[in-house]
């Protein structure tokens, strides 16, 4: 019983993730940069978020649009149509938890990029 106790730091095994990076540690080089802004773009075509299928979001709520079956009443997607979303609506939580993932992202970036040197302030700037 006594070796349980001893052999890890205040009693609890402190594990970390050999593959992950920190975000410090990730932001080097203007290569760096531009992948994070890449990922900034890419959550952004996440069809939970503004892709191409997001249009339940959208122009399904009007009258140019529908790709719902028709034949049927229920479900979640049929919800946005008939403006009866009920806050339980898994639909709409992914969608808002998208955008909020691309707003983390951008934050991310933004507040790393002045600690990187580019080679140009034209390249910062942009």
């Amino acid at each position: 019983m006594g070796i349980l106790f001893c052999s890890c730091k205040k009693g609890f095994l402190q594990q970390t993730d050999p593959e992950s990076v920190s975000i410090p540690k990730f932001f080097t080089s203007e290569a760096d940069v531009l992948l994070a802004l890449n990922g900034c773009y890419q959550s952004l075509r996440d069809n939970n978020c503004l892709g191409e299928e997001s249009d339940l979001y959208t122009d399904q709520r009007s009258d140019d649009t529908g790709t719902n079956d028709n034949q049927s009443n229920a479900g979640e997607p049929f919800q946005f149509n008939n403006f009866s979303i009920l806050p339980t609506n898994t639909y709409l939580e992914k969608h808002w938890l998208a955008l909020y993932q691309t707003i983390t992202r951008c934050n991310v970036l933004l507040s790393n990029v002045d600690a990187v040197n580019f080679s140009s302030s034209t390249n910062k700037a942009q």
